[in-house]
């Protein structure tokens, strides 16, 4: 089959065509379409993957060098000491529908290059596996459905994904308790959400909507911090490092 070149302009139609499908499933998803996360997933790939085969529209057009926007709840815990599980990008909604949500503007958020956008960590599950964007969204969109259903699926994924690895649970009636699951497809609406925000200028601002009664509980990390643990800190000087071994200040990591 014979081929052409396509131009700058063709590329420029074609990512304003993905960002406004983009926003599109954004919506959706917005309206209770969860499911619509795993061609959110697949158009994020579009934008942003890149591989050997191939180059992603923003490399095609030569922006990707640009910063992006984090919204992640940062991790303060190191994670030998996290107790528990992490959940960056998504909050938990307690005291009503009790399901992960985006966090969508409602944390704070920084300019980061793509790498560091990419391949840092937003999930680590309760036996202490760590998943980055990366790992989120490919595994949606290559072996989830999102463009491809494999036969095989990433074990840690599926853990995530189907089987509540985060281990939070939420009570029926008072009198038993089930598997909160969802926090991946929350996790790449928000991820959708920063795309929007990073490359779209005039994309709005958006808060979650909770009804009365409701807390949103986000990055929730717990450390496991023994009683020799504190009469160590206690005797660390704020500019000494930290004995937990995160190489920082002690009052920039456990001092703050």
């Amino acid at each position: 089959m014979k081929k052409i070149m396509q131009t700058k302009e063709d590329l420029k139609n074609q990512l304003d065509d993905q960002l406004n499908l983009l926003q599109v499933l954004a919506d959706s998803y917005d309206r209770g379409n969860e499911i619509v996360s795993k061609s959110i997933a697949t158009s994020i790939r579009v934008l942003v993957h890149d591989t050997d085969n191939s180059h992603s529209l923003l490399s095609l057009l030569g922006i990707k060098e640009q910063k992006f926007t984090d919204t992640a709840i940062p991790l303060t815990v190191c994670l030998e000491r996290l107790t528990g599980s992490y959940c960056a990008l998504a909050g938990l909604v307690v005291g009503g529908r009790n399901k992960y949500i985006p966090n969508y503007d409602d944390t704070s958020s920084r300019s980061i290059s793509f790498t560091e956008y990419w391949e840092g960590v937003i999930f680590v599950d309760k036996d202490h596996n760590t998943f980055s964007r990366k790992d989120i969204v490919l595994s949606l969109a290559n072996q989830d459905g999102g463009a491809h259903v494999d036969p095989k699926m990433d074990i840690n994924y599926k853990k995530l994904a189907k089987e509540n690895s985060l281990g939070w649970k939420k009570s029926i009636n008072g009198r038993s308790w089930v598997d909160v699951n969802g926090s991946v497809s929350a996790a790449i609406r928000q991820i959708g959400h920063e795309i929007l925000r990073t490359i779209k200028a005039d994309y709005p601002i958006k808060k979650a909507e909770l009804v009365p009664g409701e807390t949103l509980i986000g990055g929730v990390q717990i450390e496991d911090l023994g009683l020799d643990d504190r009469e160590i800190y206690k005797k660390v000087g704020r500019n000494e490092k930290c004995p937990c071994g995160s190489d920082l200040k002690y009052k920039k990591c456990h001092g703050r």
